[in-house]
């Protein structure tokens, strides 16, 4: 049987983010769909998502996040902020940080449709 060459293909989860990415061949792309599988015939990868509506995998936008002082700003809704491996669901495009103890941060901010942006935060520690 000929399933015709392989093309660019990615798989995504119920959210649209990519989950696994290579080439096959299109009917067995075309198979696995019907069955039911989250798979599109196209390029992709880690910097892109499919956009569910459309069924199309689009590349991830550059994240307008930034940092004042301890206050994530234009934060894209929804987002994951993930401070060392502790995740926090995020429903706000401010996020005020606190830290518990002195001493450097790496906090990222995650977005399905954006680029992933990393910033480092210092605290120190107060003394009277």
């Amino acid at each position: 049987m000929t399933v015709g060459p392989a093309v660019a293909f990615v798989r995504y989860d119920e959210t649209g983010a990519v989950t696994e990415w290579g080439r096959m061949a299109l009917g067995v792309i075309e198979r696995q769909r019907q069955a039911g599988a989250r798979i599109i015939a196209g390029g992709g990868g880690p910097d892109f998502y499919v956009d569910l509506e459309t069924s199309e995998a689009r590349p991830k936008q550059d994240n307008p996040a930034w940092l004042d002082g301890m206050t994530l700003r234009d934060v894209p809704v929804p987002a994951t902020v993930m401070i060392g491996r502790t995740a926090y669901a995020v429903t706000d495009p401010v996020v005020e940080l606190e830290f518990p103890l002195p001493g450097p941060y790496a906090v990222e901010v995650r977005s399905l449709r954006h680029l992933t942006r990393t910033f480092e935060c210092k605290t120190f520690e107060v003394t009277p």
